[in-house]
Formats: structure tokens, sequence, C-alpha cells
């Protein structure tokens, strides 16, 4: 699967735009600063995994809504439209229909090495730990689900507590 299309509205430094993009390898370039990693970044949030960082960060200052609007066409077997509002909370949508994050996932199979992801290699378990869950959620659906399943028993717990 790949994305054919890529819309941003109020993320980060990037102004309104529509990226068309070819099968195969894609070359983001530009100088420091010019948003070719929150361009990535809006492609995480639309593949299902949210933000590099914090969700108040996405929308742009000064932004009239107060939210972030990533879009995408991924052709594959199937063309898939998701949409993703950011701001306060991510809304995920497929095809015009809310769609949990787990299921995107499993429909886009995507994954991001980042520079902090070196400690991989060098950092502690739970950090592998951490990237081996993603993988299998992509490569296994009903672990995805399990996994949002048990992060919420354990949010509701904490709160019970």
């Amino acid at each position: 699967m790949w994305c054919s299309e890529y819309l941003v509205r109020n993320f980060r430094n990037l102004r309104p735009i529509r990226i068309p993009w070819d099968p195969g390898l894609n070359l983001i370039t530009g100088k420091n600063g010019s948003g070719k990693t929150n361009c990535l970044e809006g492609l995480h949030v639309l593949t299902g995994w949210g933000p590099f960082g914090e969700i108040k960060d996405l929308p742009s200052w000064g932004a009239e809504s107060g939210r972030a609007f990533v879009s995408g066409v991924f052709c594959g077997e199937e063309d898939v439209f998701v949409s993703a509002a950011v701001g306060g909370a991510t809304l995920l949508k497929c095809d015009g229909k809310r769609t949990p994050f787990a299921e995107v996932r499993s429909r886009i199979p995507a994954i991001a090495f980042l520079s902090g992801d070196m400690a991989l290699l060098d950092g502690p378990p739970s950090i592998r730990r951490n990237f081996l869950d993603k993988l299998c959620a992509l490569v296994f659906p009903l672990y995805a689900r399990r996994m949002n399943e048990y992060g919420r028993a354990l949010r509701h717990k904490s709160i019970l507590l």
C-alpha cells in the first residue's frame, strides 16, 4: 500500500498544501525547519500511530479551530481515504466512517524509525518490547485490539485506585 495524495491544514508549521506522491521512493528535501519531519508526522498520524510528540503542539499557532487536519489517499488492493482531526483528541476516519486506530493500522501497515529509536539497540528492554508490540499489531490485528483493551483496563484501574 502507498500514499498517493496527502493534504494538510493547520498542521504545525506546514501551510495548507496538497502533496501528490508517486509509487516507490519519494524524497522530501528542504532546509532545516522547513517542515520535513512535520510532513512525516502527518503520515504517522494518518496510519494510526498518532503524533511524535504532544497533541496540543500539532495545530498551527493562530489556527481558528484549534485543530490540525491531515488526510490522504492510500492505494493498494483497495483504495482507502483516511482523514484525521487532531487537537485535544485525535479523530480518525476511513472512507468517511470513524475508525479505531488499531483498524487503521491493520489496513495501512506502516512503521516509523526515528532518531530516538536508536534506543532499540542500546536502551532498556522496555523500548524493545514496545517496538515488538507495534510490529505485532501490524501483523496481527487481533493483537492490536487486545493491546488497546489492556491499556484501557490499566487506565481505568489507575483511575479507580
